[in-house]
């Protein structure tokens, strides 16, 4: 990847984490609609602007979008399993990133604390759990605390990437 690329991606990296802040909203009753909404938008147009740095990007804002629709989707009666099928194809857009993320870093010499890897691992095995929690109660439980400590590393990374690629422009 070419240097002059890096505050473009330092800037959609920083895009992905505010949108990750966003995200957080959904807790909040009132707010969860409108900050899940404000996340997805925010998170689009993050990956958006990361698609011209590297090919990899392109996939994961593919799969984000697919992941975003089908999700949409799952709302409607008897399509629920659409859910399941979004959800995985969201973890495509993670994973994509995490690896290109790793890339990047890589390439330019910036120490990864933690590394897109140990994220999209992380990652997985929520995503297991929670398919696999439909049938074993207790897995849903420890994949929930698996997906909040690997949101958590996903979003250090993130913000860590972008402040050091920044740093490098």
């Amino acid at each position: 990847m070419d240097k002059s690329n890096l505050p473009v991606v330092s800037k959609g990296l920083n895009l992905l984490f505010i949108s990750g802040i966003l995200s957080i909203t959904v807790i909040v009753p009132v707010l969860g609609m409108l900050g899940a909404l404000a996340a997805s938008i925010v998170s689009v147009y993050g990956l958006f602007t990361l698609s011209n740095c590297h090919p990899k990007f392109r996939t994961a804002i593919i799969a984000a979008a697919c992941g975003l629709v089908l999700n949409l989707l799952s709302n409607i009666p008897f399509l629920g399993i659409l859910s399941t099928i979004g959800t995985i194809v969201s973890f495509v857009s993670t994973y994509m990133v995490c690896i290109t993320v790793d890339e990047i870093n890589l390439e330019f010499n910036v120490p990864q604390s933690p590394n897109g890897a140990l994220v999209w691992k992380m990652q997985l095995a929520s995503v297991v759990g929670v398919i696999l929690g439909v049938f074993i109660l207790p897995l849903l439980l420890i994949a929930g605390l698996v997906s909040i400590v690997a949101a958590v590393f996903y979003m250090m990374l993130l913000y860590k990437s972008s402040k050091a690629l920044g740093a490098l422009a």
